[in-house]
């Protein structure tokens, strides 16, 4: 297995790696990513992302915080649902899931 790292210029304040995230995405579009796993930090968790590294058939993950409005919230909801009818039949008590208090 191959792996690509790629990191914008270091900015000043969390409001500014906005600005790096679009030419980070260019330069994707001059790699071949499709199939490839892309992974973005919680500041890059935006629709225009997502529809990005979809057109260029990438495959990726993206972080989510629960400050991000009620997104956060909607996805807990999916996996809980989806926990609850995937045991449903079984003997399994519970599914749990661990947030790192170091990531603030």
């Amino acid at each position: 297995m191959e792996t690509l790292g790629l990191s914008a210029q270091a900015v000043k304040g969390k409001q500014n790696e906005l600005s790096t995230l679009p030419s980070v995405l260019d330069t994707l579009a001059y790699l071949d990513v499709a199939g490839c796993i892309v992974t973005i930090d919680a500041m890059g968790t935006q629709r225009t992302v997502a529809r990005k590294l979809v057109a260029l058939q990438a495959q990726y993950v993206l972080a989510l915080k629960g400050n991000q409005d009620t997104l956060f919230e909607d996805v807990q909801e999916m996996f809980d649902d989806a926990s609850r009818r995937l045991f449903a039949d079984t003997a399994l008590l519970g599914v749990s899931t661990w947030d790192d208090p170091s990531a603030g």
